[in-house]
């Protein structure tokens, strides 16, 4: 099903699940499955990072999302913190690019409760996400970034940020070894190659923590031997929707 919005490059797409996604005419790419864009993102994403979190003994764990999006991602993460009970008090802090500053100019004015938060949080916690992230999104979108700090309750803290420019270049800004997980969740190799390059993850080697985690929908074999060339130990995984596979990488060094 697809709903037409007055925006000649992107259009609203409710997926299997009854969760919307966008596809981005320019790239002639959906932005998640048409078999659940929620679904979808909880399974490549949400649920190993939650495990990695389970295990994680720090006081602050960090993720860097490559392609923002919708933000799909980020708002199953807080919906997934909301139910999430640390052993200690965590501070979660969440970055991301996004190269496309329209994107944003078009989520500012066509989000709402039923495209934010399709899922089976409890109209309260939805609401309540809602607002904040309406909050966040709608700040000027051309900022050179968007900073927010939301406090999910007594042990579980979030400091999150969107930096607006092309990941090559912004991913040189970011400290060495600071994240927990990357999520490598841009469009495919085919209509934005500067993602997949060995130069590039050379990049997200560098600000991984040793042992951290690259979390990808792909598993394609040229992408695979780069990781691996890098120092990456690649894991297929169950994939989700028509994908048979996606992976998991964790970086020995």
């Amino acid at each position: 099903m697809t709903t037409q919005e007055n925006n000649p490059r992107y259009v609203w797409q409710k997926t299997y699940d009854g969760s919307y996604t966008l596809f981005d005419c320019k790239y002639n790419q959906s932005m998640h499955s048409q078999h659940g864009a929620l679904s979808e993102c909880r399974h490549v994403y949400i649920d190993p990072t939650l495990e990695l979190l389970q295990s994680s003994q720090d006081k602050v764990f960090s993720v860097l999302e490559i392609g923002f999006g919708i933000g799909l991602n980020f708002r199953v993460w807080l919906e997934a913190l909301l139910q999430f009970n640390p052993a200690l008090p965590v501070t979660i802090e969440y970055e991301s690019f996004e190269s496309h500053p329209e994107l944003l100019d078009f989520l500012a004015c066509n989000l709402d409760s039923h495209t934010l938060f399709a899922s089976h949080t409890s109209d309260a916690s939805r609401a309540e996400l809602t607002q904040a992230f309406l909050k966040w999104i709608q700040k000027h979108p051309h900022q050179r970034s968007l900073t927010s700090e939301i406090n999910m309750s007594r042990e579980i803290k979030i400091a999150s940020e969107i930096k607006i420019g092309n990941a090559p270049d912004l991913i040189l800004t970011c400290p060495d070894n600071h994240f927990d997980v990357v999520w490598q969740d841009a469009f495919s190799e085919k209509v934005n190659q500067e993602l997949w390059t060995i130069d590039f993850f050379k990049e997200v080697k560098r600000v991984l923590k040793p042992n951290g985690t690259l979390l990808t929908y792909s598993v394609a074999s040229a992408m695979r031997r780069r990781l691996e060339e890098l120092g990456f130990e690649c894991q297929k995984r169950r994939g989700f929707g028509g994908k048979r596979e996606c992976l998991l990488a964790t970086l020995k060094k």
